[in-house]
């Protein structure tokens, strides 16, 4: 490999995390990352797409008066750039350049325009690069650097993809590639950063962390240290930390509340509200009925007492009987079955949405992807809450995560038999999910086959599944759409858990 060519260009990439619609108090922060920029030397700092408006505050733009007021705004960040040149990015003006050094920009039929600064031509795009477009370039590509403006959300596995193709298009053009990325949570999606500097080879020069908000400083053809790379399991439970934060956070909540039935799922949930907000922030509230087991309301105890979190027992025994009593007087005959079990749910719901009610706490709910889909979730019950963190995480990613989170702590913060003992709702006597659904490794595998892989019932089946299983499955999707449509939001990690068969 021939060796790259150093540019006398110093770039700061501004990874931010912007609030969505808060276009005054985005650039303040713009104009506080300008400044920074410009003390650390750097001759041009570039902000990700949408970073006026925030990802969701998009929807914004069709309001009367609110594309001027972000040109409006964005005069603010012409002010405070004297020195030191701006690139952010609009959803409806595109790339917004301020030239506040010395440079002049260009129309191009590819790029929004080209940067002339320092002797080093910088092609603007903002939006995801498109191989097909630019391999008809090629060398001829007419600039030494890309800046490419991105508000890509995060999703399992994505990021390899993006680096190979930034490499790829760094190689075609033999330029240099620099890709700012949003970070932070924004409603249903969280963004990652990882806005990273490829060189003309398609070696990555500069990585800034993932999940980080901040101004990092990089001279384009030096060389530094990477930050280190995470696992698969360490980036996702990183996603759910800063999606769960800037939820309460941006929607003026200070702190949550989480039903604790000593299960894995509601152990998990505690564990990243309190690492997310911290664990005085979060209460937890085991509300046991005559089903409920006592290792059970043991177990939530334990979890509360390891995450240092506030824990409240309340039991629904007595409530739980009252509405059976009124409902026998109603029906005329016991109630039983899987009425007799939602209430529990449901009972529970009204405990915490009271509690929420009083004391202004978030109810953070439980639910996991696989049981989403499949309808295993109880409506107004379980379901209830406004923010539900592992939605679209996998039962068996839920395995995944806790042991992740033992494992970096050194001790069973989450205990270990939550982990190993086998799952149950414990709405009756004895109650096993196995009964009602096939092995969580056996479901995860038939769901992503027929929704993140898009195969079909019979491609599914020919790969080995039996087909009593595979067609239940997707009669459970589909039954349970509705559902669904009225479920919390969540964030998106895997794929969106309310895409209908």
């Amino acid at each position: 490999m021939e060796d790259v060519i150093f540019m006398p260009l110093t770039v700061a990439i501004g990874q931010l995390n912007p609030a969505a619609g808060d276009l005054a108090g985005n650039v303040r922060k713009i104009c506080s990352f300008v400044a920074t920029a410009r003390e650390g030397g750097a001759d041009l700092i570039i902000f990700p797409d949408r970073a006026i408006t925030g990802y969701g505050g998009v929807d914004l733009v069709d309001r009367q008066g609110v594309v001027e007021e972000e040109l409006l705004l964005f005069e603010e960040v012409r002010g405070a750039s004297e020195g030191i040149s701006v690139i952010l990015g609009s959803e409806r003006m595109g790339s917004l350049v301020s030239e506040g050094s010395e440079g002049d920009v260009q129309a191009h039929d590819l790029f929004d325009c080209i940067l002339n600064l320092k002797g080093v031509r910088v092609g603007v795009l903002r939006g995801e690069l498109s191989v097909d477009e630019v391999s008809r370039y090629g060398q001829g590509l007419g600039v030494d650097l890309i800046a490419n403006l991105v508000a890509r959300p995060f999703s399992v596995g994505g990021r390899g993809r993006v680096m190979d193709r930034l490499a790829w298009v760094a190689m075609e053009c033999g330029v240099g590639v620099v890709q700012v990325n949003m970070v932070g949570g924004d409603g249903g999606f969280v963004f990652n950063g990882g806005s990273s500097v490829i060189d003309p080879g398609g070696v990555v020069e500069f990585a800034a962390p993932q999940f980080v908000e901040g101004v990092f400083i990089h001279t384009i053809g030096s060389k530094t240290e990477l930050p280190p790379s995470l696992s698969e399991i360490e980036v996702v439970y990183d996603a759910l930390l800063i999606a769960t934060r800037d939820y309460l956070q941006k929607n003026g909540f200070k702190r949550a509340v989480v039903g604790l039935s000593g299960g894995i799922d509601s152990s998990l949930t505690a564990t990243i509200c309190a690492d997310a907000i911290g664990p005085g922030n979060v209460t937890g509230v085991s509300m046991p009925s005559q089903i409920t087991s006592s290792e059970s309301r043991e177990d939530a105890l334990l979890l509360a007492e390891n995450l240092g979190i506030e824990f409240r027992e309340i039991p629904i025994t007595t409530i739980f009987n009252e509405y059976l009593r009124t409902l026998r007087e109603e029906f005329g005959r016991r109630v039983g079955g899987v009425a007799e079990e939602n209430l529990q749910s449901r009972i529970r719901a009204n405990i915490l949405m009271a509690i929420s009610n009083r004391f202004g706490h978030l109810v953070v709910a439980t639910g996991n992807r696989s049981e989403s889909l499949v309808g295993y979730c109880t409506l107004y019950g379980d379901m209830a809450g406004g923010f539900a963190p592992i939605s679209d995480v996998p039962k068996t990613m839920v395995y995944r995560l806790a042991e992740l989170v033992n494992e970096k702590a050194g001790f069973e913060r989450i205990p270990g038999r939550v982990i190993l003992k086998e799952p149950s709702a414990e709405l009756r006597v004895g109650q096993r999910d196995t009964e009602a659904l096939p092995p969580y490794h056996v479901l995860d595998e038939i769901l992503k086959a027929l929704i993140d892989e898009k195969k079909s019932v019979e491609e599914v089946i020919d790969s080995g599944y039996e087909s009593e299983i595979v067609l239940d499955v997707i009669r459970r999707v589909r039954e349970s759409e509705f559902k669904r449509r009225q479920a919390p939001p969540g964030v998106k990690i895997v794929s969106s858990i309310k895409e209908a068969l």
